[in-house]
């Protein structure tokens, strides 16, 4: 598990961790279900869904399917949370019922079953949200006590956050209680537009069964609206009708899918019948999410940055629901959502009349990934950080960043070279954003992620070309881009590269916006500084991208006094195992008065110009983290 934003980089749990009950019974218990589920379904993705939804073991499902339910709105099926043990409590209801308990034994076995639950599915904080909730409103009524939601809720928070408080940064924790207010809160308020006498059994269905399911849905929706914008940028368009299908659906599969378990655990040839029950509705399943998320306009995109002027549409969204019923008030909020929508089209229609270049270098641990912005829009990325284990930076950080500025795709990406820790990202943003040509050294090799990303390319046939000195991109409303290394194109043929002479085949380039420029430099060393030092004034920069993230072998004096920076950016980790950057170079900086900017401990840092002046801003701070 990954807790980056506690500056953790990973929990682990030796093989005495933990109490008892869970080491020999629940782990073993999880992995035989586990084992059962394989042997029932195969290696299938019907698999991996069904030990989502069973067991919470969501790592095994394929990425594409999981950004198939994002798309579709429906994700939240996919990870066990209070939908799930909704599902459980309806279940263990139903069948205590039928076998005709008193309240109070009846009671005590949910309040056990739930408590079994939660450990079965790891411990999940949402399902331990929900199990704590409906615990406590079933005691409230074994006391005769009439439950309150709303004390219930907050109860049930104060307990998870006493036990970790870092939950309170973490966004399930944040979308699972947002969810349950929503519906809290807006539940009652909405059913209580829709009344009407059915008259025939087709109304009398779409107001019992139907509209309710919608309700539920569209004031969970209603309740996380301003997380979902904050951290996933985009809307999907068809949750509603969507969740009418998907939920009964998987409350089908969770059900089918215990039966299967304790069937086949007394009569294999009856859990094997279920099993094959369970494949045909879970490939619906995912045929239908499929469908949905391939839809034009899915998704609706570009909400960039959560701002106040977000908040405030909200605010007056939840008004227009909450004053539906009275038209008065509903011509208020109309004419004020009117009067916010021509308030920032002003806002953005004044940014434009002043052209800027923005250039960002991205923290993304140890390696390099920048953004360029062109004044007319214009998207250049040079490089995309590292990939290593879990972390993939292109996923995590350029792809995150890319959205929250509301740049939707790339005209140009441009690989340094073809080291994990500068191409470790690029093969995600290739599949998952649009993007209009690459730009690399021409060298082939033998590296895992060189064949991904080439591969990613030739699947959606996106130009590929390889650059050297001499190649000089312009028209792009004042912002010339200049390569002076390499000098010339070898196409290495496909090899390892222990010997680190990709580092010494970087793209060296210049970015220039009027009397303000930019040197990126890859990870050349000291004899292609050598090399480079022949351009003399041509080099000559106001940002310098240090070269090899402050290496001892890189950063020469002759090649600093050459390009004369005001200000060296050195991309680089915190407490990185190769001692980067080198106090020797830093000194060397320091003599030169060249201002240091360091992405492990300023975190991604933004340069403006209009060709004139050169502003300066930490856009998001550093996490004291280790490297990646």
């Amino acid at each position: 598990l990954f807790y980056p934003e506690q500056g953790v980089p990973y929990k682990t749990f030796g093989a005495e961790s933990g109490n008892r009950f869970r080491k020999d019974l629940i782990a073993p218990l999880r992995t035989k279900i586990s084992a059962q589920l394989t042997a029932y379904l195969g290696q299938t993705e019907e698999a991996s869904l069904l030990k989502g939804f069973l067991l919470g073991q969501r790592g095994q499902i394929d990425p594409d399917i999981q950004n198939r339910f994002a798309k579709t709105g429906v994700i939240h099926v996919l990870a066990v949370s209070g939908l799930h043990v909704g599902f459980i409590l309806v279940l263990m209801l139903g069948i205590l019922k039928w076998l005709r308990l008193r309240e109070f034994p009846r009671t005590l076995l949910i309040i056990l079953g739930l408590i079994f639950y939660v450990y079965l599915t790891g411990g999940k904080p949402p399902v331990v949200r929900a199990s704590l909730m409906a615990v406590i409103i079933l005691i409230g009524y074994l006391v005769q006590r009439r439950p309150d939601v709303i004390n219930s809720l907050a109860v049930a928070a104060l307990l998870l956050l006493l036990v970790n408080p870092f939950l309170l940064f973490d966004a399930g924790f944040q979308l699972s209680f947002l969810a349950v207010l929503g519906i809290v809160l807006f539940y009652n308020r909405l059913m209580g537009f829709f009344q009407f006498q059915p008259k025939n059994k087709w109304q009398h269905f779409f107001r019992e069964k139907l509209l309710p399911l919608l309700i539920v849905s569209f004031a969970a929706q209603l309740g996380t609206l301003p997380l979902t914008l904050y951290y996933f940028h985009r809307l999907p368009t068809y949750a509603l009708l969507a969740n009418i299908v998907v939920i009964p659906l998987v409350f089908i599969i969770v059900t089918f899918g215990f039966a299967m378990l304790i069937a086949g655990a007394v009569w294999p040839v009856l859990g094997m019948g279920i099993a094959w029950c369970v494949k045909i509705i879970l490939t619906f399943l995912i045929q239908f999410v499929t469908f949905f998320s391939n839809l034009p306009g899915s998704t609706v995109e570009s909400f960039g940055r959560f701002s106040i002027w977000h908040f405030l549409v909200y605010l007056v969204l939840l008004g227009l629901v909450w004053y539906a019923n009275e038209p008065k008030r509903v011509r208020r909020f109309v004419l004020a959502l009117f009067f916010l929508w021509v308030s920032r089209a002003g806002v953005d229609a004044v940014s434009h009349l002043r052209p800027e270049l923005k250039v960002t270098f991205l923290d993304v641990g140890q390696g390099d990934g920048s953004v360029v912005e062109l004044p007319d829009g214009h998207v250049l990325v040079i490089d995309a950080g590292p990939r290593q284990n879990l972390f993939d930076s292109g996923r995590s950080i350029v792809f995150p960043f890319l959205r929250d500025k509301r740049l939707n795709s790339i005209d140009a990406l441009m690989i340094s070279h073809h080291h994990k820790d500068h191409a470790g990202g690029v093969p995600f943003l290739i599949a998952h954003m649009p993007v209009g040509e690459v730009w690399d050294n021409g060298d082939s090799l033998a590296e895992p992620i060189y064949r991904l990303y080439r591969r990613e390319i030739s699947e959606k046939k996106i130009p590929l070309r390889a650059v050297s000195a001499g190649y000089h991109k312009l028209n792009w409303q004042g912002v010339s881009l200049w390569i002076f290394y390499p000098l010339e194109i070898n196409h290495r043929p496909g090899a390892a590269d222990p010997a680190n002479i990709e580092n010494n085949h970087s793209v060296v380039a210049k970015i220039c916006f009027g009397r303000r420029s930019f040197l990126f430099t890859g990870d050349i060393e000291a004899r292609v500084e050598q090399k480079l030092i022949r351009f003399g004034e041509l080099l000559k920069s106001d940002v310098l991208k240090m070269p090899h993230h402050g290496s001892r072998t890189s950063g020469t004096l002759a090649f600093l006094k050459t390009v004369a920076p005001q200000v060296a950016v050195i991309s680089v980790a915190a407490r990185n195992r190769f001692h980067q950057p080198s106090e020797e170079v830093l000194e060397r900086l320091r003599n030169l008065n060249i201002r240091i900017c360091r992405t492990d401990r300023e975190g991604a840092i933004e340069f403006k110009t209009d060709g004139k002046t050169l502003k300066k801003t930490v856009i998001i701070p550093a996490l004291n983290r280790s490297a990646p």
